[in-house]
């Protein structure tokens, strides 16, 4: 929590920087972006038995009959 009050501190306190972004930065941050979402997705895919054998075994558990 320290180091989240933290870094909201420091971007609202920060002084006007003169600095550039070239176009090739904006290009590598949707490639990074792009990369993340379907290296999530394939994740997903590869352990999506042992993900919803996980979510029943919760399911059953919180539910169960008494």
């Amino acid at each position: 929590m320290k180091v989240l009050l933290f870094l909201a501190l420091f971007l609202f306190w920060s002084q006007n920087i003169s600095a550039y972004i070239d176009p090739c930065s904006g290009s590598m941050i949707i490639q990074l972006l792009i990369a993340a979402l379907v290296g999530g997705g394939f994740a997903i895919k590869v352990f999506w038995v042992k993900i919803k054998d996980f979510l029943v075994k919760i399911y059953k558990f919180i539910f169960r009959k008494k």
